[in-house]
């Protein structure tokens, strides 16, 4: 979603550069080449990388009007009897399964998924409650911002490959989203 958005701003700059987008929530081996540049809400392992952090994305609970039925939400005890939808817990690197926990403890998840589009989605049908950065744009689908003051902070990085880092099209890519990224990730 925010990577796609910013390869607008790249291919502005550098329209000869053709950009390939995985989406995974898994580590993606740069070593390996499974990918030239890496963007993660972890900082990867591999001493081989050159990675730094772009920004700190913050994370909020948005619900549906369907789901809310018009109850107000002041805080997050008034959440304590309601439904969440979270990521699957299998993606060893992504720690956004616990990020919900530091805003509602012990929140009882009714629907799980890796696609945070898919979550989004659950989420205009009712099904739940769901956390989102704001990039998402989730008001665009109606989804409401609860409690606005209550989010969570998330550090989000990018990588590349050391011995490759000053290839003019892979420098050209990381550092238009290093720019882009940074500029925009938390808005």
């Amino acid at each position: 979603m925010l990577i796609s958005r910013s390869v607008k701003a790249i291919a502005g700059v550098h329209p000869q550069i053709e950009v390939h987008l995985i989406t995974t929530s898994n580590y993606v081996d740069l070593a390996r080449r499974e990918a030239d540049v890496f963007v993660s809400f972890f900082e990867p392992p591999a001493a081989s990388l050159a990675t730094r952090k772009v920004a700190d994305v913050h994370f909020h609970l948005y619900a549906s009007d369907n789901y809310l039925l018009g109850r107000r939400v002041a805080a997050p005890e008034d959440l304590a009897n309601d439904v969440f939808i979270g990521y699957i817990d299998d993606p060893i690197y992504l720690p956004s399964a616990r990020w919900l926990e530091d805003i509602i403890p012990s929140a009882r998840i009714g629907f799980r998924a890796t696609s945070m589009f898919s979550q989004m989605f659950a989420a205009e049908e009712g099904l739940g409650i769901v956390m989102l950065p704001p990039y998402a744009r989730a008001e665009t689908l109606g989804l409401k911002r609860l409690i606005p003051d209550r989010y969570v902070e998330v550090p989000l990085f990018i990588s590349v490959q050391q011995d490759l880092q000053f290839l003019p099209h892979i420098r050209a890519v990381y550092d238009s989203l290093v720019t882009y990224l940074g500029e925009t990730a938390s808005h």
